[in-house]
């Protein structure tokens, strides 16, 4: 769950990521047929795999970057935005009138 940006509720988001990976020992080279080929990203290890901190950020990066829900308004936009409020401005200027 995320908050919509817009009317500033919960709105569900689902996460999809499809990746492959290509294992490279740190050190190694990756050879030019490599950078040729985009169905798969190079990731150079140093030791072990974190296999949860490789689903989190690909997690993380799948996220919208601005959560909003399909059709929502904003806030103050229901029945009671129908009713005229006195303007701030117009409450100071009475004020300065001494009335």
């Amino acid at each position: 769950m995320l908050q919509c940006q817009r009317c500033l509720e919960d709105v569900a988001v689902g996460v999809r990521s499809h990746s492959r990976f290509r294992l490279v020992p740190a050190g190694e080279e990756w050879g030019d047929q490599d950078l040729d080929d985009d169905s798969y990203e190079a990731l150079e290890l140093e030791g072990l795999l974190d296999v949860r901190t490789l689903i989190e950020d690909e997690v993380l990066l799948s996220l919208p970057a601005i959560a909003l829900h399909e059709q929502c308004s904003p806030p103050g936009a229901g029945a009671d935005a129908d009713v005229a409020k006195p303007s701030p401005f117009a409450e100071l200027g009475r004020l300065k009138q001494g009335k």
